[in-house]
């Protein structure tokens, strides 16, 4: 997959123009020659690649990079980042496109299928709502928590404030193994796959 589809590269020169501001991971065709040509991997190929017909490129693109005062270096340890789409929501919930198991996106990813894990229902047996917020079919009737509220009662967490029933279930299961919990039996094998993947 070369497109960007489910892997992205980042450039791992860190210096580089790629990696400031807003610049986004990119698709392996578009990170190769990136590094070929703004980092003079190309010329490494060359060296180690020489055919007829072939030496006179090499001399200008080695003249070129001369003329520029840049040194040839090694590449470094490629940075690359796996992208899927919500296998729940299929990617009908934009939040559901393109999540990652980066150290540093997987948050949003936990919270995207806990969030849709509740869409689904997942959470009434495991988290119930209590008789003062129970519907008849056995739903919470205050989702929102204008009425009713609840508490986190884990000892080390950091949130102390009541929540409506949709946030405090999403929180469990985000932040206190609930979402790990449901994963692990769930009757889809790519999600029960992901159980060990999205550790905080």
């Amino acid at each position: 997959e070369v497109y960007g589809a489910k892997f992205r590269y980042k450039c791992p020169f860190p210096n580089c123009s790629k990696n400031q501001g807003r610049n986004k991971a990119i698709g392996y065709k578009e990170y190769a020659i990136h590094c070929g040509v703004a980092h003079h991997q190309i010329e490494k190929w060359m060296v180690a690649n020489m055919r007829p017909g072939l030496e006179e490129v090499y001399a200008a693109v080695k003249i070129a990079r001369e003329e520029e005062s840049m040194e040839m270096v090694d590449m470094p340890e490629v940075v690359v980042e796996e992208m899927h789409t919500c296998f729940i929501c299929e990617g009908k919930e934009r939040e559901g496109r393109n999540l990652s198991f980066d150290g540093s996106m997987v948050y949003q990813t936990r919270y995207h299928y806990a969030s849709c894990y509740y869409d689904e229902g997942a959470y009434l047996h495991k988290y119930p709502p209590g008789a003062q917020n129970m519907n008849e079919e056995g739903g919470p009737k205050d989702i929102l928590g204008k009425e009713v509220k609840y508490s986190c009662q884990e000892k080390d967490c950091s949130v102390k404030r009541k929540m409506g029933y949709k946030e405090f279930t999403i929180h469990m299961s985000n932040e206190h193994g609930g979402l790990e919990e449901v994963m692990k039996v769930d009757h889809r094998e790519a999600i029960r796959n992901l159980a060990g993947r999205i550790k905080k």
